[in-house]
This record gives C-alpha cells, sequence and structure tokens, in this order.
C-alpha cells in the first residue's frame, strides 16, 4: 500500500511561489519522503505549514520541514 500524502492549499501556494529549479528539487525530496514512508508501512502522510514553510508529518514522528 502506498502513503496517502493530504495536500494542503496554503502549502501548495508556498511551493508554487518558489523558483522552478527550486520547485523541482522539493518535488524530488516529497517523492523520496513518499518512498520513505511506504517501506516503513506508514499510510498517512500531512502535508501543511509550519513557521511558513511547507511541512510533511505523520502520526507519531517528527515533521519535515521545507526551508
Amino acid at each position: 500500500m502506498s502513503a496517502q500524502l493530504i495536500r494542503d492549499e496554503s502549502a501548495q501556494k508556498v511551493l508554487a511561489a518558489y523558483p522552478q529549479s527550486a520547485q523541482k528539487c522539493l518535488s524530488d525530496v516529497r517523492g523520496l519522503l513518499l518512498s520513505a514512508a511506504q517501506q516503513h508501512a506508514i499510510t498517512r502522510i500531512e502535508e501543511c505549514l509550519k513557521w511558513g514553510e511547507p511541512s510533511y508529518t505523520t502520526k507519531g514522528a517528527s515533521p519535515v520541514r521545507m526551508a
């Protein structure tokens, strides 16, 4: 089963404001997060804004923030 990414509209707007090259890198990092989640049987990752930057979290784990 693959990890489900619960997207957040405000985080999407922040990501869209980054330069195109940064958007590509951040998209790649997001893909790595989802891949790692799947390997560890994590089924849900929530995207949100923390301190104005996109953040990814799952129950019982530390968040990953992209700044």
